[in-house]
């Protein structure tokens, strides 16, 4: 799709390819927010001389098998992810909670976060308000019992993952671990599938926890001033919320992500007013937020 818009009540859409406008009264989009790779723009970046890709293209690169010396940027799932295949593969940060770590009364990790108690836990609007939420969320004993539970599972989840390894301090490994606590989950969270997971990223893949500072012929520097040399960049930046395809007063109209000066100074105002009312409503809700 290279343009949407609407004109006279119908939708047109311009397709790409042959440029052909289809029209309809009515359109679904259903394209999500995984389209667009998001590439962090890193000055040197068009001077590299090997490979260069987004993770969105790693199955169906070669990457594994022509590089022996990766960099993944990125600090989520996909990052480790393609950190592991390539060791597996003889080439060359985040929270992750293997499915199988065991939490006290729980087979698994998952089986303790889907359970329905969990979900009383949780500062959410969606949760049914009652006597043992108010408790929990509104009375300094109940707070209290939220943040000892938290952190005891918290505990169990980092033991398994152990960080602090000795094994693996000389690569980097302790970067890995979340500055915040497990209530806040501000760090990326994922499950581990291979019972080698931590021991191949703790072993023999080094993490760096500092910013590219900018990408040579066959090298990329951080903002330490530490090179790497390398023969691959991957990537591992997420997507951006981004829809090029749609006008910036169309996207805004909808709620979509657009640029800023497509932003009505009327209509900013009034949600201005209602962000702040139930920002407000939610504190007295949940005090932990303030």
């Amino acid at each position: 799709m290279e343009r949407r818009w609407k004109e006279q009540g119908m939708w047109h859409i311009r397709i790409e390819v042959g440029g052909n406008v289809y029209r309809a009264p009515n359109v679904i989009d259903a394209s999500g927010q995984t389209s667009i790779p998001n590439i962090s723009q890193i000055p040197g970046a068009d001077t590299f001389k090997d490979r260069l890709i987004h993770h969105k293209d790693f199955g169906s690169s070669e990457i594994l098998r022509t590089s022996k010396r990766c960099v993944v940027i990125g600090g989520a799932k996909s990052a480790a992810g393609m950190a592991y295949a390539f060791e597996k593969a003889g080439s060359g940060p985040a929270a992750y909670f293997p499915p199988d770590s065991p939490i006290s009364y729980y087979r698994n990790s998952n089986e303790w976060a889907h359970s329905r108690f969990l979900a009383t836990l949780t500062a959410n609007i969606f949760t049914p308000d009652s006597l043992w939420t108010a408790f929990v969320n509104r009375t300094r004993i109940g707070r209290a019992f939220l943040r000892f539970f938290l952190g005891f599972a918290q505990k169990e989840m980092h033991g398994r993952v152990n960080y602090d390894r000795e094994d693996g301090k000389e690569n980097g490994f302790p970067n890995l671990k979340p500055d915040t606590d497990l209530f806040w989950q501000n760090d990326s969270s994922g499950i581990s599938h291979r019972p080698d997971f931590w021991d191949t990223i703790a072993n023999r893949v080094k993490v760096n926890r500092q910013n590219v500072d900018q990408i040579g012929i066959n090298d990329v520097v951080l903002a330490d001033g530490t090179s790497i040399e390398i023969d691959a960049i991957i990537y591992a930046t997420g997507w951006r919320a981004s829809t090029p395809y749609i006008e910036p007063s169309t996207a805004y109209s909808l709620g979509l992500a657009t640029k800023l000066s497509a932003e009505e100074l009327q209509e900013a105002e009034k949600w201005r007013i209602l962000e702040q009312n139930a920002d407000s409503r939610i504190i007295k809700l949940f005090p932990i937020l303030a």
